[in-house]
């Protein structure tokens, strides 16, 4: 049934110009390792982040012996205000996750989300009209995943207006969906 043309996703063969971009690059890859999400309802929630970090460290230190500050930081995030972990360099996400007992009573939230890395892809003449009634973005998302070896987190979006997609002048648009990196795969 698909009429979209199968995605082709190259891996980035840029090479780095210098040490530092190296570096640099290492350091982002290593802070995202660090980093721990808690998806949240309660957007206004007081959040007295020192306060909180100092008993979670306590907590790990009485627990498990700790010696060092395993929580370096608590933040909210810009756009939904759940709230960020960021660990000191010695310890990372994954033994926050694996250690989820010890912390989490200190937090009110539905899960924890490790900080993965995606790509956005724009896709260019996908047809319209098989995607216009309710759900479409639901059966786009199906019919890309069905037809690539792709997954896509959340829906796809259309980069058109709705206006301009129900105009039967309108065959094809162009839509943004963000997909998992493959160095992840």
């Amino acid at each position: 049934m698909s009429s979209l043309p199968s995605l082709l996703l190259l891996p980035s063969t840029s090479s780095p110009s210098s040490r530092s971009s190296i570096s640099t690059r290492g350091k982002k890859k290593q802070l995202q390792k660090r980093k721990l999400v808690l998806i949240t309802d309660e957007k206004d929630q007081l959040l007295d982040t020192f306060s909180i970090r100092n008993k979670v460290n306590q907590l790990f230190a009485l627990k498990l012996q700790v010696e060092k500050p395993v929580l370096a930081s608590i933040a909210r995030t810009k756009g939904k205000q759940n709230i960020l972990l960021i660990t000191t360099e010695e310890f990372n996400a994954d033994f926050l996750v694996k250690y989820k007992d010890i912390w989490h009573n200190c937090f009110t939230f539905q899960r924890e989300q490790k900080l993965e890395p995606w790509i956005q892809v724009i896709a260019h003449r996908v047809p319209t009209l098989p995607f216009l009634g309710e759900g479409g973005s639901k059966l786009l998302k199906e019919e890309i995943e069905t037809f690539n070896p792709i997954r896509i987190q959340g829906l796809p979006r259309w980069i058109l207006s709705s206006i301009k997609r129900h105009n039967p002048q309108t065959r094809f648009g162009s839509i943004v969906f963000t997909i998992e990196n493959e160095e992840k795969r």
